[in-house]
């Protein structure tokens, strides 16, 4: 795209150049799209915001697709230190693909895939690659936009959770706590909404959602209702870069084991996260960052450790 301003461009932002991939020409042209017209050659031109929006607080609009990739390394010790305590170290690698069919309406899709070693008290190890739960996601946005004077949006979300994890076991073929699983092992409800605002230089995004799992959990333990929250403010003094902080919260009910309370599930946790955003091209965002648990309310013997992650977000 020529580095020239356009109606949409905010006063001051200059766009880089980029030609659009042959990829995305032929995804664009096979129709893949729904038949939606092609953005002009960048999601900043075809959406006028130019703040660096990572998956699912983007502007959208019509035929806009999106992948990304997100690492997550986390620790997590769980369970009494007299009598079997495990400690977990875990790495998770997720997959997303979102399309926008209108400037209102997105889908997207996730897929986990997880490595996890697993540590008890005799010291004995074990090692588990497994894929997680697999998500769809729909998520509807009003809009408000005054160019040069950023956008505002919010709407709810709607989601369904599939148990695709395998039940995860210990060193001695146990089931872990629920808390320890890759996944729930039953289908879940996701409802919720979100809001953003952007005003260059600056960003804001919420979103709070509720996960109920279904009947018919296939895992010894029958999970729990869970409540997740994000907030998140970015300041952006220039085109390719953003910081971003803000605070991650998560509020579960105990799973059940024959009808009682499971030990060491449930109780609340928030973590205060931060984050470097880089463009280092049009439609491309790199991310690294992590967060630190500042609120610890999970009930009996369970703490999660410090999180460390990385990410892209690519526009096709």
């Amino acid at each position: 795209m020529p580095s020239t301003r356009s109606p949409i461009t905010p006063p001051g932002l200059v766009r880089r150049a980029a030609p659009v991939s042959a990829g995305a020409a032929a995804l664009i042209g096979l129709g893949l799209l729904g038949g939606a017209p092609p953005a002009a050659a960048c999601a900043v031109c075809a959406c006028g915001d130019p703040t660096l929006n990572l998956m699912g607080a983007e502007l959208g609009f019509a035929g806009r697709v999106r992948i990304g990739l997100d690492l997550v390394h986390r620790t997590d010790t769980i369970g009494d230190p007299e009598l079997a305590q495990v400690h977990i170290v875990e790495q998770t690698l997720t997959a997303a693909a979102s399309w926008s069919p209108s400037a209102a309406w997105s889908l997207s899709a996730s897929a986990p895939v997880g490595h996890r070693r697993t540590t008890d008290l005799s010291l004995a190890e074990t090692e588990l690659w497994s894929v997680g739960d697999a998500e769809l996601r729909a998520r509807y946005a009003a809009l408000r936009r005054r160019p040069g004077h950023g956008s505002a949006q919010l709407g709810p979300i709607f989601g369904l959770r599939a148990p695709t994890a395998p039940v995860s076991r210990g060193p001695d073929g146990a089931a872990l706590p629920m808390s320890a699983q890759l996944g729930s092992g039953a289908w879940t409800v996701v409802v919720g909404g979100w809001a953003a605002r952007s005003w260059r230089p600056w960003s804001i995004y919420g979103s709070a959602s509720l996960l109920q799992p279904l009947p018919g959990a296939r895992f010894p333990a029958i999970p729990g209702r869970s409540g997740r929250a994000t907030l998140a403010a970015q300041w952006q003094p220039g085109e390719v870069l953003g910081l971003r902080a803000g605070l991650e919260g998560r509020l579960d009910q105990p799973s059940l084991y024959d009808g009682a309370p499971e030990p060491d599930t449930g109780g609340a946790i928030s973590f205060a996260t931060a984050d470097l955003l880089w463009s280092p091209t049009t439609d491309l965002i790199l991310r690294v960052g992590g967060g630190l648990p500042v609120i610890n309310a999970l009930t009996g013997f369970h703490d999660e450790g410090p999180l460390l992650s990385a990410g892209l977000t690519v526009d096709l």
